[in-house]
């Protein structure tokens, strides 16, 4: 329902979208996560806020392998105890810039060479590393480290599409089809569980906008922003 939903997004059937998008929130079988990272460690595999997700596992010493390569594509290009991966799908200091200052969505999201990992250890510096940011929603869990014997990040499932997702959905639909104040409602679920307070959006051209923005910090290094501009045709 929920990829049904976004593809009636992409072909702007307003109505038919919000429909499936409201299916599933009143069917009360999924929430939002009280913490937003955990939506990318192992203790938030398959949790509430998953809809669908690729599997993956990785046991003690690294048996039975069932992993896969997401994580790994993306993990931090470096030598030594910092070879977490092929350095792929790094953000850009324009997202970096895009978060407002108490977002707890950005420390989740990028992860600084140079600065703490939030795990007490610091990431080597630039040029050290070939990048200055990097994506930590595929960053390896220290304790799954020790558990797997592995450094590189090929037990974590794929999460393709979260409620987060259909709440900012909801809110686009809504808005398109005049309802601001059910927009209002689903994006401030998405704003206060980041940290944020509610959205100053009063109109349908600024909940427009607002939604492109949650859409962006929510969804970021996820695979949602390029189709997203592309909907949008929006070639900033």
């Amino acid at each position: 329902m929920a990829l049904l939903a976004k593809a009636k997004l992409y072909r702007q059937d307003w109505g038919g979208a919000l429909a499936l998008c409201e299916a599933i929130i009143n069917s009360g079988n999924y929430a939002l996560l009280s913490s937003f990272s955990n939506n990318f460690k192992v203790a938030g595999e398959n949790g509430k806020e998953s809809l669908f997700e690729i599997q993956a596992s990785l046991g003690q010493n690294g048996v039975p392998d069932n992993g896969h390569e997401y994580g790994v594509e993306q993990g931090v290009r470096g030598s030594g105890d910092w070879d977490l991966g092929w350095g792929w799908n790094t953000p850009t200091p324009e997202l970096a810039a895009s978060f407002e200052s108490q977002d707890q969505r950005r420390e989740a999201t990028i992860l600084y060479s140079g600065q703490d990992d939030g795990y007490g250890k610091t990431v080597p510096s630039f040029p050290t590393v070939p990048r200055l940011y990097w994506n930590k929603k595929v960053y390896p869990e220290p304790s799954m480290q020790a558990y797997t014997g592995r450094r590189q990040n090929s037990w974590l499932n794929h999460v393709i599409i979260r409620y987060a997702d259909v709440l900012l959905m909801a809110a686009e639909a809504a808005n398109e089809t005049g309802a601001i104040a059910k927009a209002t409602n689903y994006i401030n679920q998405i704003r206060n569980r980041a940290g944020l307070g509610n959205t100053t959006a009063t109109t349908q051209v600024a909940m427009r906008a607002a939604v492109k923005q949650e859409r962006k910090v929510e969804l970021a290094m996820e695979g949602e922003r390029f189709f997203d501009m592309v909907r949008y045709r929006d070639w900033e």
